[in-house]
């Protein structure tokens, strides 16, 4: 993932420890914080799409029982 420096100005702190895999950072940066797909699309240079389904993805392992215990 691209930089998340222009997320930072918006919570005026580091978003994610690096450790965070890009693609749950792009979760939580939409769940929790509020961000646009679109926005963060715009970051990280790449189509909506691509977030979009990083984000679904996610939210279809948060249904599972066996991973969100």
């Amino acid at each position: 993932a691209k930089s998340f420096d222009k997320l930072s100005k918006k919570t005026e702190q580091n978003v994610f420890p690096e450790w965070v895999p890009a693609h749950a950072q792009n979760y939580l940066a939409h769940v929790c914080i509020g961000v646009s797909i679109r926005e963060l699309a715009r970051v990280q240079g790449c189509h909506p799409s691509t977030i979009h389904r990083q984000v679904r993805k996610f939210e279809a392992r948060r249904d599972d029982p066996l991973i969100d215990a």
